[in-house]
């Protein structure tokens, strides 16, 4: 990962999104620990990180329309 990417959602080691560097709006599976593309956990892990892609869902949503989800 470069210095200029940031990490959208992290959960475990291994698990992470990131945005493409080359399609706006696009994100990857990123893993923080060997530093590739290679995103990888156990069950409880994917299913944290669907939460948390939910809850930034949210989030993004409230923000750009200002009702509260």
């Amino acid at each position: 990962m470069r210095e200029d990417e940031e990490i959208i959602i992290k959960t475990g080691r291994r698990l992470a999104l990131q945005r493409s560097n080359f399609i706006d709006d696009w994100y990857m599976s990123y893993s923080p620990r060997n530093d590739n593309g290679n995103a990888e956990g156990n069950w409880k892990e994917w299913v944290e990180f669907a939460k948390k892609i939910i809850e930034k869902d949210k989030e993004s949503s409230e923000k750009n329309t200002g009702v509260k989800q």
